[in-house]
């Protein structure tokens, strides 16, 4: 709820990087750290810059938040020029993928 849950009492810090070969770099390492553990779906893999500007890797959020208001998700699509509709249809689009393509929907069944 709002009493709970507030900007203002939770502050957060999203800074997108504009520099294209940092974010080339964080591109291609988030694509390789999901393809080597199997993600499927949608995640959020989190990096931090060092004091050099290197990107470093934080953590992966398997379920991360899908709030327009307080989610970080939605915004960097925002950021993207992809909207809060758009990205859930991507979201269901890539869901019924894997539905349909995974194994284990059909797994113990002739």
């Amino acid at each position: 709820s709002e009493k709970i849950k507030s900007k203002s009492k939770m502050p957060e810090k999203l800074v997108l990087s504009k520099n294209i070969n940092t974010n080339k770099i964080i591109q291609s390492k988030s694509l390789i750290i999901s393809k080597l553990i199997g993600i499927s779906g949608y995640a959020r893999l989190d990096w931090k810059l060092d004091a050099s500007g290197n990107p470093k890797f934080l953590e992966i959020n398997l379920t991360p938040g899908l709030s327009f208001k307080y989610s970080t998700l939605p915004l960097i699509f925002q950021n993207k020029g992809i909207s809060y509709k758009n990205l859930i249809k991507l979201i269901l689009k890539s869901s019924l993928y894997d539905y349909k393509n995974s194994h284990f929907r059909t797994y113990g069944k002739l």
